[in-house]
């Protein structure tokens, strides 16, 4: 449970800005229904690769020029097209990894501490390395 601030503004957890890509600055999408309020990171109608914006084809929530597409070679088509941004920050699944390897005798609490996580991402992370 979060709470909203005097400005209407909430904080959302760091594990999930992680687990979706989310950095500071990107541009977030709102939905509503009668109950619900979602978020979801906006994904621009450019080309991911080369920014066009004539006739791209969408595939697995994005875009891509018929130019760019052609480019592609189907052995080498990506599951999950790669950021544009380098990512220089090691991933959760990496921190989790280490603190691990460092802490082989820790609990889940004690994981979730040294890493300023919950011990629900803890338990997800420790399903995803195994």
């Amino acid at each position: 449970m979060r709470k909203l601030d005097r400005l209407g503004r909430i904080v959302i957890p760091k594990e999930l800005l992680e687990i979706h890509d989310i950095r500071i600055r990107d541009p977030l999408e709102i939905f509503t229904d009668d109950k619900r309020i979602a978020l979801r990171k906006y994904r621009s109608t450019d080309c991911i690769f080369c920014e066009n914006y004539d006739n791209n084809i969408y595939f697995k929530s994005y875009f891509i020029c018929a130019s760019c597409l052609k480019q592609i070679r189907p052995s080498e088509a990506p599951g999950k097209p790669v950021s544009s941004r380098p990512s220089s920050k090691p991933t959760a699944l990496d921190r989790f990894r280490e603190a691990k390897e460092k802490y082989p005798d820790a609990s889940q609490k004690q994981l979730a501490e040294i890493l300023g996580i919950t011990q629900g991402r803890v338990s997800q992370l420790n399903k995803e390395l195994k």
